[in-house]
């Protein structure tokens, strides 16, 4: 049986006590190995700066851990391919990328790109009343054209709207990417629909009066 203590940094990272550890009898042992990684941990402070420089991040399911830098998560190679990591993680003036280009594309500050599907049970926005002011009611002026289209980037057909035909109609669902792009929120295409129908409903509801 061995006794493995280090002392507590003054720093940043402080390795608790570890007792108790036997050494295995196929190969390295288990104190040799937990040294290693230790000894990894400890090569990624920057004690000067008191931070932890690091591209990569494993088995650190529970541990908070502030990353400074760029942070690659690479999957796994056990059950469905995949690698988790079980936490609360707040990116502060920065942007996460998730592409399969292997390049991170320019965004806006604090923002998140992803080239590919994106899967969620639910997709919420702050919308409480208390959060807003000067409240109106919303008249939709008129619809875009929905087209059919491909990007040419991938040659995928697609359909949706062009940018320039939703500003002229709904100009809060416009915006302007840092590279010149126009980007439209679509979500903001609700409400304009959801508007025509109330307008559509009190036309219906009066023609009806007259019958």
């Amino acid at each position: 049986m061995a006794n493995l203590t280090w002392g507590q940094s003054p720093y940043l990272l402080n390795i608790p006590t570890v007792s108790n550890v036997t050494t295995s009898a196929t190969g390295a042992g288990s104190v040799a190995t937990l040294q290693s990684q230790v000894n990894a941990i400890l090569g990624m402070v920057d004690i000067t700066n008191k931070k932890i420089n690091t591209n990569t991040i494993s088995n650190f399911s529970t541990t908070p851990i502030q990353v400074v830098n760029s942070i690659n998560f690479v999957a796994g190679t056990t059950g469905t391919n995949t690698s988790s990591i079980t936490g609360n993680y707040c990116i502060k003036n920065g942007n996460l990328y998730i592409s399969s280009m292997g390049a991170a594309v320019t965004c806006s500050t604090s923002s998140v790109f992803c080239d590919g599907y994106v899967y969620s049970l639910g997709n919420v926005c702050p919308s409480d009343p208390k959060l807003k002011k000067e409240i109106t009611p919303y008249t939709s002026i008129e619809l875009p054209t929905p087209i059919r289209f491909t990007w040419k980037d991938s040659g995928v057909k697609d359909i949706g709207f062009l940018a320039t035909d939703v500003k002229t109609c709904v100009p809060e669902a416009v915006s302007v990417h840092p590279n010149g792009t126009q980007m439209v929120d679509y979500a903001k295409l609700v409400v304009t629909a959801i508007a025509e129908i109330r307008d559509l409903k009190a036309k219906l509801a009066e023609l009806e009066k007259r019958i």
